[in-house]
Formats: structure tokens, sequence, C-alpha cells
């Protein structure tokens, strides 16, 4: 992982990735057997130079709107069903994810603390939440 970059471009070669990305003014270029991109779908679009038609055609219809980031501190004791899930989908919710910030302090805890943290994006239908 590289902190303070710009990535400026992702091609997908037969059997790697490359990457090119500026780092304090200097352009490097990194090969990688894999590449995972979390970047919006319009910023995909941008820096991956190679994306099929299917897959170009498909992240250009997603659409983003306004959302609403919530998060929730709970107090439960003991170890919980959730306790080794990152992140849950929420498909026809009214929110998008559901992301559990204390995942990883439960997972490396002798013995479980008390109370969990999670955060979540609501979306913005017509004005509401």
């Amino acid at each position: 992982m590289e902190l303070e970059t710009e990535v400026r471009e992702v091609t997908h070669n037969q059997d790697f990735v490359t990457v090119r990305y500026t780092k304090n003014g200097k352009e490097i270029t990194e090969t990688a057997r894999y590449v995972v991109l979390a970047t919006p779908a319009p910023i995909t679009r941008k820096i991956t130079k190679n994306l099929s038609t299917e897959l170009d055609n498909a992240l250009s219809k997603i659409k983003y709107g306004p959302h609403v980031s919530a998060s929730f501190l709970t107090n439960e004791r003991g170890k919980q069903v959730w306790d080794d899930v990152y992140a849950f989908a929420t498909p026809k919710k009214s929110f998008d994810v559901l992301i559990h910030n204390s995942n990883v302090n439960h997972a490396s805890e002798k013995e479980r603390e008390q109370g969990s943290s999670f955060m979540t994006f609501l979306q913005q239908i017509e004005g509401k939440c």
C-alpha cells in the first residue's frame, strides 16, 4: 500500500496488471498479479485503460446521490454473531451497507471487550432519509 499517491493508469494485461502512479512528483510503474480498485465508478472508468465494453457500460450506469452517514456504538457484553463480519450488504433496504468498524479489534482480543462500533450510509430518497 502506498500513501499520498495518485493513480494515473491501470492496465489489465493477459497475466498481470500494470499500475502507473505519481508519488512526490515522481512517476512509478508497478506490476502485480491482481489489483483491487476501491474507487467510485467514474474514477475507475477514468484510470482503467482497457475495460471491457460490458463493464464500462455497467459502470457508466451507476448513479450516486446524496446520502447521510451515521455511526452507532453498542454496549453488548460477550461474543456476538457479528464479531467476525466486517460489513453487511443490505440490498433493497433504507441503507446501502452496514460496516462493523470494531471487527478487527474483536478478532484480535483474547477476551472480548464490551461494545461494538457500526457505521452506515443512509440513502436519501426524495429529500427524506
